[in-house]
């Protein structure tokens, strides 16, 4: 008798596998940041002015007021190139005098700064917030610098990890 085979059984686990890795690479910093709107809703306007600091924008229309959060974060990224030169436009550039020493001082490094933006507007209705909206194409991680401090005083909140060790 012969066994029959199963045409997709070891790509199914590697498709598990990849799955899994992948859904370690979500950002905590930009799931509390979407928590946060809707855990906010119903915060006073005393407690969010406390924890959210003094709005860079507001403005007041027909008994609603609108709070605008500004935060900007740069991360640079170091890499170290892989010889003791660097790559020009015409090719590699060698340090020195035409022959490539390895010493360190011979490696050049680069880097990739990146600059996050988050701009976050919060309504409030009779001193009560209303609606958390980020500004589209905001970096959720960075959005997460508005609201961290006011995630920290809601009551029960379990789960939650420091700002510092994210």
């Amino acid at each position: 008798m012969t066994r029959a085979r199963k045409p997709f059984g070891r790509c199914r686990s590697w498709a598990m596998i990849a799955l899994v890795g992948l859904s370690a690479c979500a950002n905590p910093r930009a799931d509390d940041a979407l928590f946060a709107q809707q855990v906010l809703i119903g915060m006073a306007k005393p407690t969010l002015l406390s924890c959210a600091g003094v709005p860079n924008r507001a403005t007041s229309i027909d008994n609603r007021d609108y709070y605008t959060f500004v935060a900007i974060r740069q991360v640079s990224t170091p890499a170290a190139t892989a010889g003791p030169y660097r790559w020009g436009d015409r090719g590699p550039i060698w340090p020195g005098y035409g022959f490539p020493f390895f010493q360190h001082d011979d490696f050049y490094y680069d880097s990739r700064v990146e600059q996050l933006r988050c701009e976050a507007t919060v309504t409030l209705h009779n001193g009560v917030v209303e609606q958390l909206v980020y500004r589209s194409g905001s970096d959720l991680g960075a959005c997460y610098d508005i609201v961290a401090a006011c995630l920290a005083t809601i009551p029960g909140r379990v789960g939650a990890a420091p700002a510092a060790t994210r």
